[in-house]
């Protein structure tokens, strides 16, 4: 199963993603998915390997994306003992507005702009999910910071992730250059790293930027 879900059920999951955290336990639905084939064992340690409960549920969303056009319908159907409400929710149509033509320049023209002038709304951003705070590390080395930059980060920042995330993101608009500090890496690399919510948020985030035609884009 290497084929991914359908974007209206992909929005759905994004639309619901805090109830879904904050709200189902991953051992609620894993025994379901695995007697499906959604997830296998090696899925099931690397979701477990997460150190709470929501961040075991972003990773299990993250990787139910890319499982193919049933894993939806096989988490629906696992939802419905422990939370039938928010199965019932799931179940709801979403309407998916057909893109217009500026909205899929906004998409090419994303690639190419460097996060250097927007970098405490980046943050902000980053800020909303639990795990991009929890996982800022493994976020850097995908932007391939220099393993002391990192070491220098976490020495400088214990305790404050707010700090850290910055931090990180200064680091690799210097070290990468605004060729590579894009907007368009940046959700690529949470996209990679099973940061769905996060990757969905930083696109919102360039939308929003881009509708008030900021002067201080940066174009690589």
């Amino acid at each position: 199963m290497n084929s991914t879900m359908n974007h209206t059920d992909r929005k759905k999951l994004q639309k619901n993603y805090v109830k879904l955290v904050n709200d189902v336990k991953y051992y609620q639905v894993s025994a379901y998915l695995i007697s499906k084939f959604v997830l296998d064992l090696r899925m099931d340690a690397e979701i477990k390997s997460a150190k709470t409960e929501q961040e075991q549920m972003g990773k299990l969303l993250g990787i139910l994306q890319t499982r193919g056009e049933h894993s939806f319908k096989h988490f629906v159907a696992a939802l419905k003992t422990s939370s039938p409400w928010l199965a019932d929710e799931l179940d709801v149509d979403v309407e998916v507005k057909s893109e217009k033509p500026y909205e899929i320049l906004e998409k090419i023209q994303i690639c190419d702009v460097s996060i250097a002038d927007f970098i405490p709304e980046v943050r902000r951003t980053l800020e909303k999910s639990p795990t991009v705070c929890r996982n800022w590390r493994t976020v850097a080395n995908s932007m391939r910071l220099h393993h002391t930059t990192i070491q220098d980060i976490e020495e400088n920042n214990r305790f404050r992730t707010s700090n850290a995330i910055y931090d990180v993101l200064q680091h690799w608009v210097d070290e990468c250059g605004n060729q590579k500090a894009t907007f368009g890496s940046l959700i690529d690399i949470l996209q990679t790293e099973r940061m769905a919510f996060a990757a969905d948020e930083v696109e919102k985030l360039w939308i929003k930027l881009s509708s008030t035609n900021a002067p201080s884009c940066q174009l690589s």
